[in-house]
């Protein structure tokens, strides 16, 4: 009988009794909004990268050359720019009656500092993957050739995010398995993101 005493007490209690009454448990969602406001992303990061590269068959001299070079690059200023990629370049070359075929592919890595609107200057560093011709033991061995260019170019704009490029650069450790012949002019395009 006590215990039903007791029970009975705390339901009656519990009629009068007002807990904390939120819009939680009300269904009013207006002022849970304005106490947590959603903090605005910061996507300014996003529009200092860019992609760019170049891409350029040719045929010269019983010659085919095709070269692939795609860049990303990221605006560390507004002057100043960074960024990396990969490099390939196929030859094929007709030498009277025998053929002789490479693959040619590495990282690259490059600064660019622009000056005025349209002008630049450029280091570039390439590593590239390629035969060593005057092998005299294994004529398909390959071999790491390093390349540390510099030079200058223009760039026009086409709208805020993209561009193309002419560059001429020079490399400053060429050697005899050196694939570019000084200067080097390059020309390419830039799409910002």
């Amino acid at each position: 009988m006590y215990k039903l005493h007791v029970l009975l007490l705390f339901l009656l209690l519990s009629i009068f009794v007002n807990a904390q009454v939120d819009e939680v448990y009300t269904g009013d969602t207006s002022k849970v909004k304005e106490k947590i406001k959603e903090k605005p992303r910061n996507t300014e990061w996003r529009k200092k990268f860019f992609f760019g590269g170049m891409v350029m068959p040719g045929f010269f001299n019983n010659t085919f050359y095709a070269t692939g070079n795609p860049h990303l690059g990221y605006r560390v200023t507004d002057k100043l720019a960074v960024g990396f990629g990969g490099n390939f370049t196929y030859i094929s070359q007709r030498i009277g009656s025998s053929v002789y075929r490479q693959s040619i592919y590495g990282p690259f890595s490059f600064a660019r500092y622009m000056f005025g609107q349209s002008f630049f200057l450029q280091a570039q560093g390439e590593l590239l993957n390629q035969q060593n011709i005057f092998s005299s033991t294994n004529i398909n061995e390959r071999t790491w050739v390093p390349y540390l260019m510099g030079g200058g170019g223009y760039m026009q704009r086409f709208g805020d995010n993209f561009g193309s490029s002419v560059t001429i650069l020079y490399n400053f450790i060429p050697n005899q398995l050196s694939i570019y012949r000084n200067p080097i002019i390059q020309v390419g395009f830039m799409l910002g993101f």
